[in-house]
C-alpha cells in the first residue's frame, strides 16, 4: 500500500545546463534572439521596446499607445483585424513593466506569413480616433472603480510618497489626464518610442530558416529614431512618513508598510530576495505565519520588491480587519525584530531555499518559459550568468547571512507607514 503520510525525500536539484539563444543583428541594430525548439510548432514571437511609463511625457500615454496598438492595423478595423487573427490561430497580446512593454504573438509555423499582415501595426499603425474614445471611456470607467479600493490608493501614495510628484508616472492621476490624450500625442510617442534603437526580438518555437528570413526583412524595416529620455527616478531620499487617508465605506483597511531596498543590479540582491521570500513572500513566510495562521489578522500578505530605474521598493502589503489595523502593523515590526535578534532554524533555512530552487527550475522549464526570463534579465543588462548566480547564492546562503540583511533592512525606522481605510 502506498505511503500517503510521509513524504518522499526530497533533493536539491544540481545546476541546470542552460543553452543560450543564438544571437542575430538586423541591418538597422536591432538584436535578435532566437531559442530553437524543433519540438515546438506554436512560434512564440515577443518584441521588447524601451516605452513604459518611466518613458512618457504625460500620465498615462504609455498605456494608452501600448494598448492602443492592437486595434490599430493600418487596413482593417479593430473588428475585422480581430477576425483576421481568429482566422488565422494567433494571439496577439500586450503587456508593460515600468520601462518596457511587450508586444507577443503566438502563431502557427504553417500560418507564419499571416505574421506580416500582423505587424503591421509596429509598421504602419492607426490610432483611430473611435478606438481612442472606447479605449478612454473604459479606462475612466475602470479608474473610478479603482479608486475606491483601499489598495489601489495605497499604491497611488506610496508611488508619490518615493517619486513626488515631479514624475508623470507618480503624479496621482485625474479625469483631465484620461480626457487630454488626442491621437497627435498617440502618434508622438510611438515614433519616438517605438524605433530600432529602443526594440529587441525574441523568438522560440521550430524557427525554421525561412521564419528568421521573414521575421529580420520585416524588422529591418523600423526606422531609426531618437528615443525618449527615461525620466530618472532617483530624486534623492525622503524620510519615513506615517500617512493615512479616510475612506468612510471599506470593509477593511489597506495597510503597506514600504522602503528602499537593493536595486535589480545590486550585487546583494539575490540574497535579498531569498531573504524576503523568507520573511514575507510565500505561503510560509513569517509574515503569513503571524498575521494570517496565528491571528486571523488578514487572509494573506506579502513583501514584494518592485524595480524602477535608479531605485528599488520593498513593500509589505495586506488589507485586514478595520479594527486590527494597528495590531497587524505592530505584527509586522515584531516579526522584523525576531529576524534582527534571533537565528533562523535549519529547517526553515531548507524549506526557503527548496521552494525557491522549485520557483526558479519553473522560470526556465521550456523554450518559451526560458526566453521570457532571458527577456527580464536583458532588459537589465544581463543574461543567462544572472540565473545561475542567482541559484548559486540559494545554495549557499546562512542564517547568519539572513541575520545580518535583517539587521540592516528591517528596522522599524526606517518604513514608512500607509493606511486606507476607515
Amino acid at each position: 500500500m502506498l505511503n500517503r503520510v510521509t513524504p518522499p525525500p526530497s533533493r536539491i536539484s544540481e545546476m541546470p545546463c542552460l543553452t543560450p539563444p543564438q544571437c542575430r543583428m538586423l541591418s538597422n541594430g536591432i538584436p535578435l534572439f532566437i531559442f530553437q525548439n524543433k519540438g515546438l510548432e506554436l512560434i512564440h514571437l515577443v518584441v521588447s521596446t524601451r516605452a513604459g511609463v518611466v518613458y512618457e511625457p504625460m500620465k498615462r500615454l504609455a498605456s494608452f499607445c501600448n494598448n492602443l496598438l492592437i486595434d490599430s492595423h493600418p487596413d482593417m478595423s479593430a473588428e475585422k483585424f480581430e477576425e483576421f487573427r481568429d482566422y488565422a490561430g494567433i494571439t496577439l497580446s500586450v503587456d508593460a513593466s515600468w520601462s518596457h512593454s511587450h508586444l507577443s504573438v503566438i502563431f502557427p509555423r504553417r500560418n507564419s506569413q499571416a505574421l506580416k499582415e500582423v505587424l503591421q501595426i509596429i509598421l504602419h499603425p492607426c490610432f483611430r480616433k473611435e478606438e481612442l474614445e472606447r479605449y478612454r471611456a473604459r479606462t475612466i470607467r475602470d479608474w473610478e472603480y479603482d479608486t475606491r479600493k483601499g489598495d489601489f490608493r495605497s499604491a497611488q501614495l506610496i508611488r508619490k510618497l518615493f517619486f513626488g510628484d515631479e514624475l508623470p508616472f507618480s503624479k496621482i492621476a485625474d479625469y483631465r489626464d484620461f480626457e487630454i490624450i488626442n491621437k497627435n500625442h498617440l502618434n508622438h510617442y510611438f515614433k519616438q518610442s517605438y524605433c530600432a534603437e529602443n526594440m529587441s526580438i525574441f523568438i522560440t518555437g521550430h524557427v525554421t530558416p525561412e521564419v528568421t528570413e521573414m521575421v529580420e526583412g520585416l524588422f529591418s524595416g523600423i526606422r531609426h529614431g531618437e528615443p525618449m529620455r527615461m525620466m530618472s527616478c532617483d530624486n534623492g531620499i525622503r524620510p519615513p512618513q506615517r500617512i493615512h487617508e479616510t475612506m468612510p465605506d471599506a470593509l477593511q483597511t489597506s495597510i503597506a508598510l514600504c522602503r528602499r531596498c537593493p536595486t535589480a543590479n545590486d550585487p546583494e540582491i539575490h540574497a535579498f530576495r531569498f531573504f524576503n521570500t523568507l520573511f514575507g513572500n510565500y505561503f510560509g513566510s513569517r509574515l503569513m505565519q503571524n498575521l494570517r495562521e496565528k491571528n486571523g489578522y488578514t487572509y494573506g500578505i506579502g513583501s514584494t520588491i518592485s524595480h524602477f530605474p535608479d531605485r528599488s521598493i520593498c513593500q509589505i502589503a495586506s488589507e485586514v480587519n478595520n479594527d486590527k489595523c494597528e495590531a497587524a502593523i505592530q505584527a509586522c515590526f515584531d516579526e522584523m525584530r525576531r529576524l534582527r535578534e534571533e537565528p533562523v532554524g535549519k529547517e526553515e533555512m531548507d524549506e526557503v531555499r527548496n521552494f525557491l530552487y522549485g520557483s526558479a527550475l519553473r522560470g526556465i522549464d521550456g523554450s518559451v518559459q526560458l526566453m521570457r526570463s532571458y527577456i527580464g534579465w536583458h532588459e537589465i543588462g544581463c543574461d543567462e550568468q544572472r540565473f545561475i548566480q542567482y541559484y548559486e547564492t540559494i545554495g549557499a546562503i546562512t542564517a547568519d547571512d539572513v541575520q545580518r540583511l535583517a539587521n540592516q533592512w528591517l528596522r522599524e525606522e526606517d518604513f514608512s507607514v500607509v493606511t486606507v481605510g476607515q
